[in-house]
């Protein structure tokens, strides 16, 4: 067999045939379209063809990057600047093809999560060959089968339709690149695995605690016992580190000045409102105990932290140690996401970092696990990987459904929005689908698209005399919000006109019943009217139901 068969899949290991290396690419690339493919069936099955993602929130990333290609805006409103998205790349990626026909526009977001899904199934089988997926080497299958769509849980994040899948590409690839470096495969890797970092950072930023953890790691292979030859200079790593965390916080840092410069916070209005980093709003605070409870959270995190702490302490007293860089990478990012992030609303949240989990595990299998054992790898990872993520498993289930919870009501209520509040000013909490179908001025009632609106609940500023205010400023026509969004501060000016009520399980839906509020006595009978007309466009599945009360409320505001 010649040299031009034969690739090497990792400096340790002997030369594997190139074509058995391709056939494992074949399959586990079949594996990810496949799955997502049977998956997006069985949405459209349940939503009669209409294909709606699992979340609303893809569509905040798809009406910024409308705006941005049509109005020059970067928000959810023509000419209104709003910090609405927290990725830049992913938005600046969808804007170009706003221009195209609206339906293929909305499938443009699961067409890059499939394209970045297939990058990362390849990545796993040629750079860390320890599964190789073929006819007749069936345990590789299920493994390769269990990882792909379970635990990356690429599938379900490509019906999610947001950045995430992207985000583990370029971190991934950059990962690699990093190792090549660090084993002397490649000495230009370094600058590649840096260009993919700032890639990612642009694309999610939580990149920059992936930075650290892998400056941190760069810094322990200048301690004798972790590298004892040929052993780094610390200046020479220091700078490295710092040349790591530059380029992860420079995109941050540009969206910063922009932000400032337009009057706003210096970090996007979802990373203020949903992370520790940005006050109150979130309710996440950074103590011991709560980032603890929070590493436990997902059980692959908590499995991968604790198997790369284990490796880190056993390089320490002289065992394997070629991808202690990787290991501590791992347990710093762990540290740091539980500290200052979130998990979980559809697994997303730590997605990046069950990627990282997965890399290192295997990776540093094919060092630790004795060569005779390597052949039960396969089984393991694939009894393990099922086991680990029953959540997982259970939202791949009931995918179908959390797609017809979005088509049912938040599209409904687009498609409501579009039809009889075109260049009108509304208000709503629900700004993704309601935000992308409607064609005027915008305020966003919990504030990740409207800036005053997320200051004033950060510091408890949002009475009912604060949402009438604003309100009225606004001149807003309609308000569509969940029964919770204002809650007890309602004010007392506004009139209930009806409920859009889902007739099924709430998954993706926050609550059952999503509410159409008059502002004013003078805008219920047009709402009114415009209710009763949409109710028989309803699909089945969700109704309009008009407040029982409603001439009562209105007599006893005209009397007042």
């Amino acid at each position: 067999m010649n040299a031009g068969t034969l690739v090497r899949l990792d400096k340790a290991e002997p030369d594997v045939p190139k074509e058995e290396v391709a056939r494992g690419v074949r399959w586990s690339c079949g594996i990810v379209l496949v799955a997502t493919l049977v998956l997006v069936l069985a949405m459209l099955r349940r939503t009669h063809g209409h294909f709606t993602y699992l979340l609303d929130d893809p569509a905040i990333h798809l009406a910024v990057a409308r705006d941005l290609a049509l109005h020059g805006t970067w928000g959810v409103s023509p000419h209104d600047y709003q910090s609405a998205s927290s990725s830049p790349l992913w938005t600046l990626l969808l804007a170009p093809f706003a221009l195209l026909p609206r339906p293929v526009f909305e499938v443009v977001p699961l067409i890059l999560n499939v394209a970045a899904a297939l990058w990362i199934a390849r990545l796993l089988v040629v750079r860390t060959g320890l599964l190789r997926p073929a006819w007749g080497r069936w345990l590789d299958v299920a493994a390769m089968f269990v990882v792909l769509v379970g635990v990356l849980f690429l599938p379900g994040l490509a019906a999610v339709g947001m950045e995430h899948t992207l985000h583990i590409a370029f971190l991934l690839q950059a990962l690699v690149w990093l190792q090549d470096w660090l084993d002397g495969v490649d000495g230009r890797a370094w600058r590649r695995a840096v260009l993919m970092l700032g890639l990612a950072a642009a694309t999610r930023f939580e990149t920059p605690f992936v930075a650290a953890g892998i400056g941190v790691g760069l810094l322990l292979l200048c301690v004798p016992r972790l590298r004892p030859s040929p052993r780094p200079r610390l200046l020479r790593q220091t700078q490295r580190a710092v040349v790591l965390g530059l380029v992860s916080l420079i995109p941050l840092a540009c969206y910063a000045v922009v932000n400032l410069a337009m009057g706003q916070d210096a970090l996007p209005n979802s990373v203020v409102a949903k992370s520790a980093l940005g006050g109150g709003t979130s309710g996440i605070r950074i103590t011991l105990v709560g980032t603890v409870e929070a590493l436990a959270k997902d059980p692959v995190v908590l499995v991968g932290f604790v198997l790369a702490l284990t490796y880190c302490l056993a390089a320490f007293y002289g065992g394997p140690r070629r991808y202690l860089v990787l290991a501590t990478t791992l347990v710093v990012t762990a540290v740091l996401h539980s500290a200052l992030a979130s998990y979980g609303w559809y697994e997303r949240y730590q997605a990046y970092l069950v990627a990282i989990v997965v890399l290192f595990v295997l990776l540093a299998a094919r060092e630790c696990v004795p060569v005779r054992f390597i052949k039960a790898a396969p089984a393991v990872i694939a009894v393990a990987g099922a086991l680990l993520v029953p959540v997982k498993w259970d939202l791949l289930r009931q995918a179908p459904l959390a797609a017809d919870n979005t088509y049912l009501q938040r599209y409904q209520a687009a498609l409501f929005v579009e039809r009889y509040y075109k260049g009108l000013p509304i208000a709503t909490g629900e700004v993704g689908y309601i935000a992308l179908y409607h064609d005027g001025p915008l305020l966003d009632v919990l504030g990740l698209a409207s800036h005053e609106v997320l200051s004033a609940r950060r510091d408890h500023r949002a009475t009912a005399a604060f949402w009438a205010d604003i309100v009225k400023r606004a001149g807003a026509r309609l308000i569509v919000v969940y029964p919770l969004s204002i809650f007890f501060d309602t004010p007392a000016q506004w009139i209930l006109v009806g409920e859009l009520t889902l007739h099924e399980k709430t998954l993706s839906a926050f609550e059952p019943a999503l509410q159409f509020w008059a502002p004013a006595v003078g805008d219920v009978a047009r709402i009114h009217a415009q209710l009763l007309a949409f109710r028989a466009r309803l699909p089945p599945g969700a109704t309009i139901d008009i407040n029982k009360d409603i001439n009562k409320d209105v007599s006893r505001h005209t009397a007042g």
